[in-house]
């Protein structure tokens, strides 16, 4: 996959690089949209989780999608049924799942991208 910076390249010499008075050419075109769309198909998407807890229970927040290993960051948000936000103990983390602690109800939300 390419870099953030090598795609740029790409687009730059397609558009704003080339010599003065010359059109843009085709081929370089569709190259720079190419360079776009792979790395645009390349990026991590981002997996998210729900859950309800019990209170003072470990609930588990199971990814979407599972990662190949833990290197990923999360949050996770929680409200009590009022509409109030909870405090979140992070119990554990892995790749499929992480597990949280809340001392109330909470309807909990989580995202995570990887590394």
């Amino acid at each position: 996959m390419a870099s953030y910076s090598e795609v740029l390249a790409i687009i730059r010499s397609a558009l704003t690089l080339r010599a003065s008075g010359t059109k843009v050419q085709v081929v370089n075109h569709e190259a720079a949209e190419k360079a776009i769309l792979d790395y645009v198909e390349a990026k991590p998407m981002p997996r998210s989780a729900h859950a309800v807890s019990s209170a003072n229970t470990n609930c588990d927040l199971t990814w979407n999608v599972s990662f190949l290993n833990t290197d990923y960051a999360f949050t996770v948000v929680g409200y009590s049924a009022t509409g109030d936000p909870v405090e979140i103990q992070l119990i554990t983390k892995a790749n499929a799942k992480i597990t949280v602690k809340t001392l109330v109800i909470a309807y909990l939300t989580a995202t995570a991208v990887p590394y």
